[in-house]
């Protein structure tokens, strides 16, 4: 991919999830995705892009536009948000080869893991289901993609397909 990109995938078809997860993070209007349009350039143009799959609804932004708002109150959002619900934050950074996942349920944080530069900085909380392809490679062979797959994985929402 050679993009920077978070994905917020969060179980929930209530768009008023979306409204939440917009203010909490101070970030702008959330635009559909209707398929159309090329999603990864979209982000790369620094919209914030969502879209919606059974009882899911996924939001796409670039790193510098999540990282930018409200970076300090990250876990504390992300709680929030999942409040009787399941929220899955991945971001991924392709400069510092940097993975990040941040999975939270009902309110509490249950995974947190930071691989840089083909180091494991931070490793909190079992693996979810989502991430164990992905943890079963090497640490040499993993790439975006990879990473990505835990996206696919956890909210059946697959980037290369859309």
């Amino acid at each position: 991919m050679g993009l920077s990109l978070c994905v917020i995938a969060m179980k929930t078809s209530d768009e008023k999830k979306l409204a939440e997860l917009t203010k909490l993070f101070d970030l702008s209007e959330p635009i559909p995705y209707s398929g159309d349009e090329d999603l990864l350039l979209m982000v790369y143009e620094q919209k914030n892009v969502y879209y919606k799959k059974n009882d899911f609804i996924t939001i796409f932004m670039n790193e510098e536009c999540f990282c930018s708002n409200n970076f300090d109150n990250i876990e504390k959002n992300l709680a929030t948000l999942s409040a009787n619900s399941e929220v899955l934050m991945c971001l991924t950074q392709s400069v510092t080869t940097t993975f990040w996942l941040e999975y939270y349920q009902n309110g509490n944080m249950l995974r947190r893991w930071v691989e840089q530069e083909y180091e494991e900085q931070m490793n909190i909380g079992d693996p979810i289901p989502a991430e164990l392809d992905y943890m079963s490679k090497d640490i040499y062979e993993r790439d975006e993609d990879d990473f990505m797959d835990i996206v696919k994985n956890f909210s059946g929402i697959d980037i290369n397909q859309l």
